[in-house]
């Protein structure tokens, strides 16, 4: 079994944590060839989601170059969450089908920044809906909820601050750039 494997200037080792799309973050936990096809043998990484101990993805080693990535640092999350807080710009797409699409879109795009923006427009349209006696519609829930999963995996494990407690830390660093 190998102990790394490096492509598109990555390198990946036996129990790195990385990032892997929906999912969030993984232990990789081994390479070991698979036939999965019944025709050809490949190497495959084997991720264990860290929220899941009972799941195992096994993802082509030699097709995983833009599915997976290293965490980011804790100087990349604070730069993240600065740049989100002095944003103003929450656009609101009022067409629900266009919406779900485009928030499918940042969902599977891996772009930290433009899911937490993301997630700010929701918070946004959230606390708008709260003061009218609304809730956001199914699909903005599920959205939201699968970008603060991904999202606060990662600050969380990269800043060593409990999961419940990312939220929390942003919005009072935001509020700090604010003052």
């Amino acid at each position: 079994m190998e102990n790394s494997n490096k492509f598109s200037g990555n390198v990946f080792n036996i129990n790195d944590c990385v990032v892997y799309g929906s999912a969030g973050v993984c232990r990789l936990t081994g390479i070991e060839k698979q036939c999965f096809d019944g025709e050809h043998e490949m190497d495959y990484f084997i991720l264990s989601p860290l929220h899941s101990s009972m799941s195992k993805y096994y993802l082509p080693v030699n097709k995983c170059s833009n599915k997976i990535r290293k965490l980011l640092t804790r100087d990349e999350i604070i730069s993240l969450i600065d740049s989100a807080a002095k944003s103003d710009d929450v656009c609101w797409q009022n067409n629900s089908k266009e919406r779900k699409s485009l928030f499918n879109s940042i969902l599977n795009s891996d772009d930290c920044e433009k899911m937490l923006e993301m997630l700010k427009t929701l918070h946004f349209h959230q606390e708008k809906q709260k003061l009218n006696g609304k809730k956001l519609v199914s699909s903005d829930e599920i959205a939201m909820k699968t970008a603060e999963n991904v999202l606060f995996q990662e600050f969380s494990i990269v800043l060593g601050i409990d999961y419940d407690s990312v939220e929390d830390f942003i919005i009072s660093r935001a509020n700090k750039l604010k003052s």
